[in-house]
């Protein structure tokens, strides 16, 4: 998973393109998946996610764009250089549908407003960060 967080003024996009009008708070997300959806599946997955944007933190429908890219298990190399069919290829699972659950340790630095996502934590992705150890004494 990455996120970019761009400043006010480097994310360049249409504010008509196809819907919107769109504010400042356009968010664009680009998924990667293996495994191909159905129409109807997709659909679902874009109405929840505009209805859980808008619930928290507020972001409207009209500024929220998605595009979901398929691709191959041999379409990736995950480090080194070798594919993914080289040895023993593990199963390439994607996330569940409805898996983004709203964060509740605040924002990342320098953002006013949480992500409204944390990952999956049914796959094991994002968690908040750890507790500082109080020093041993």
């Amino acid at each position: 998973m990455a996120f970019d967080q761009l400043q006010p003024g480097e994310f360049v996009f249409d504010r008509t393109y196809r819907g919107g009008p769109r504010s400042d708070d356009f968010v664009l997300f680009h998924i990667t998946t293996g495994k191909q959806r159905t129409p109807a599946v997709k659909e679902r997955f874009f109405q929840g996610l505009v209805e859980r944007l808008a619930k928290s933190p507020g972001i409207r429908p009209e500024d929220v764009m998605v595009i979901i890219a398929n691709s191959e298990f041999e379409d990736w190399s995950f480090s080194s250089g070798v594919g993914s069919r080289a040895g023993t290829p593990r199963r390439m699972r994607s996330p569940p549908v409805g898996c983004l659950t709203p964060r509740r340790w605040g924002p990342p630095a320098g953002r006013t407003r949480p992500w409204p996502w944390d990952g999956c934590d049914r796959m094991g992705g994002h968690r908040p960060p750890a507790p500082a150890a109080a020093p041993a004494g």
